[in-house]
């Protein structure tokens, strides 16, 4: 199997020397073809000359004499030795006046052609003295009447000699030109494939499985540079896809080593006796269904952000009021506020704040955000919430008096399996997905969400969505809107 060089090699002097091999051949065509052009046109000057010095003779309308024909058949054959041709002299009707002819050489086409009163001309090859002739044949007219005919035939070993001439210049040429063009075939062919063979050794390095590698020019060609570029940007995505399963599938052992661990303890001790004691019975048992529903949940929240981080869901979008939204979810996490001392604020703007959103992920990304809010208020906290029109958008914010973000934290907030330590310590501990969870949904409806720390302390989680256009009936209006939360 051929190389790319060896390819790229022969691509380049097909692409070079075919147009010279077809220009040469075409050259050669033409300029032998002038040639003959050339001569076929010294031919019939040369033959108008003997017509003309003997047109009297042929056309005074009786049989010539057999001196005058003689004398005709001598000059004839003086002319043919100066001029280097065969010339032959015929009466109307074919008979040969004067020169060297055989029997038949009436019946030769230019002949015939002639005594019609036309022109004609005909290359022929001897094989006995294999040498090309030109013959050509002209009528002679004296008052538009024909009167007798003009053949004269030359060799065209002149034109063969000036068309091989050239041809050997031309030879010489193409293989100088063939030369070149290897040479700078050669060095094209090089230059280009160094950079894809660099490709071709770095992917199978990575097959074998080297990392952190990358392809380093100089490149030539833009389209190359762009491909080595795209390759290195290419692995560095690989790489750090690698290190985020290898970083997913480590994490995600660790939260299934604590619940599993939990699960199996409880049951050793269930087994042991506990069973007999219906307090401690009823103790490990609560455990092991509090931790089965962990490990539930963490089952499904995987499955949830496999989903959408993979583009799987089919969302179905509704026009709604985003303080229902709100309402909704905070109705669903308002029981862990409960034996708790932490207060609700929620606000909105009095004006409509229309979305169009997938109603039930929405409702979860509050959720998240309030439940991630309640874990990390200690008693005595807040939390607010703000739903605010901002121009296109709709910005909704969640604060928290908590203990706030680790600065270095920030920037992986939104990273599976992050945890920040928790205000309520007796609150269940959750599963690690929900902040990014809440991210991708929100960036499936092409909003923004982001976290940072308050000045005076906790956390803010805020988030934008584009407002839903009006309706083309302005005069309807819009869903109720629930009053603020006591």
């Amino acid at each position: 199997m051929r190389g790319i060089r060896t390819q790229l090699m022969l691509s380049h002097l097909m692409a070079a020397l075919g147009p010279f091999v077809i220009l040469a051949f075409c050259a050669v065509y033409f300029i032998e073809d002038s040639y003959l052009a050339g001569l076929e046109k010294e031919q019939v000057a040369q033959a108008r000359i003997i017509t003309s010095i003997y047109l009297d003779a042929l056309g005074n309308g009786r049989d010539m004499p057999e001196t005058e024909r003689l004398n005709l058949a001598r000059d004839l054959r003086r002319i043919s030795r100066v001029v280097g041709t065969s010339v032959v002299l015929l009466s109307r009707d074919g008979t040969v006046l004067a020169g060297d002819a055989p029997a038949d050489f009436a019946t030769r086409p230019e002949v015939k052609a002639a005594r019609s009163g036309k022109y004609s001309r005909t290359l022929e090859f001897d094989r006995d003295t294999k040498t090309q002739y030109l013959a050509a044949a002209l009528p002679i007219l004296k008052n538009d009447e024909l009167v007798g005919i003009i053949a004269i035939r030359g060799s065209t070993k002149r034109v063969a000699a000036e068309v091989g001439s050239l041809t050997s210049r031309l030879i010489i040429t193409a293989l100088v030109t063939i030369a070149f063009c290897v040479f700078i075939a050669f060095l094209f062919s090089r230059s280009l494939s160094k950079p894809v063979r660099a490709l071709e050794n770095a992917c199978a390095r990575i097959a074998r499985g080297e990392r952190r590698l990358t392809i380093k020019g100089p490149w030539g060609a833009a389209e190359i540079k762009s491909l080595a570029a795209s390759f290195n940007d290419m692995f560095l995505k690989l790489e750090a896809k690698m290190q985020y399963i290898g970083d997913f599938v480590q994490n995600l052992s660790h939260e299934l080593k604590s619940p599993i661990t939990s699960i199996r303890g409880a049951s050793d001790v269930l087994a042991d006796g506990a069973l007999n004691d219906p307090e401690d019975a009823k103790l490990f048992v609560d455990n092991i269904s509090r931790e089965t529903e962990r490990l539930q949940n963490l089952v499904f929240d995987i499955l949830d952000l496999g989903r959408l981080e993979n583009d799987a869901l089919v969302m179905k979008l509704e026009r709604i009021e985003f303080p229902l939204i709100v309402e909704n979810a905070y109705a669903g996490v308002k029981g862990r506020l409960l034996g708790r001392k932490v207060d609700v604020d929620i606000e909105y703007d009095e004006v409509p704040l229309e979305v169009k959103v997938n109603v039930q992920w929405f409702e979860r990304v509050v959720k998240n955000l309030l439940t991630n809010a309640i874990k990390h208020t200690p008693d005595g906290g807040s939390i607010e919430v703000k739903v605010r029109h901002e121009g296109e958008f709709l910005r909704t914010t969640v604060a928290d008096t908590g203990c706030g973000i680790p600065r270095e934290d920030l920037p992986r907030i939104f990273d599976r399996f992050y945890a920040r330590e928790q205000g309520d310590k007796s609150a269940p501990k959750g599963t690690g997905l929900g902040l990014a969870i809440a991210k991708n949904i929100v960036e499936l409806h092409r909003g923004k969400i982001k976290a940072e720390n308050r000045v005076e302390g906790g956390a803010v989680f805020s988030f934008t969505l584009p407002l839903a256009p009006p309706l083309p009936d302005a005069s309807t209006p819009p869903p109720n809107k629930p009053r603020p939360a006591a």
